[in-house]
């Protein structure tokens, strides 16, 4: 479990399936003068996020959202709290299996296929043969329509 701050404009409900945002995305601040694009040549504990008093706090990588990409390699995890407010920190999973929101009817999975993200918001589905990035294993079927529960083995992969 890791806690993220929750940049998707809604609540998000647990079991919902969460890609990192951009580094772009309102509220995310890259560091060191607001570009943290390379590393400083010292790269020492007090040139990268220590305090914000000399602007060098980042919070690249913490920040996330849902999305409609299918396989999308920014795929973080799911939501484990009952509910996640808008701007606010939540825990999600990263690793281990966990009953996961699925899109059923849109991208239905059976027990074996890896999963990722899918065209529903939120939601998994089965991954492509060459899936830039996957959520996990699925460890039991969809059974029923989107938003149908189902067993997934979390370990988020990219590919690119």
């Amino acid at each position: 479990y890791e806690l993220f701050f929750n940049n998707s404009g809604v609540s998000l409900t647990s079991g919902t399936v969460v890609v990192l945002s951009a580094a772009t995305a309102t509220g995310v601040n890259e560091g060191v003068g607001s570009t943290l694009n390379t590393v400083p040549s010292g790269a020492s504990r007090n040139d990268i996020d220590v305090d914000g008093l000399d602007g060098d706090v980042t919070n690249v990588g913490t920040y996330i959202t849902t999305s409609t990409t299918a396989d999308s390699e920014l795929v973080v995890g799911v939501v484990d709290d009952n509910a996640c407010a808008d701007q606010s920190y939540c825990r999600v999973q990263i690793y281990g299996p966990r009953l996961t929101r699925c899109a059923g009817t849109t991208d239905a999975t059976t027990a074996g296929d890896a999963v990722g993200t899918t065209t529903v918001a939120g939601e998994c589905g089965d991954a492509a043969n060459d899936a830039d990035g996957t959520l996990g294993l699925a460890l039991t079927a969809t059974d029923g329509g989107d938003n149908d529960v189902q067993w997934v083995f979390i370990r988020p992969v990219s590919t690119e």
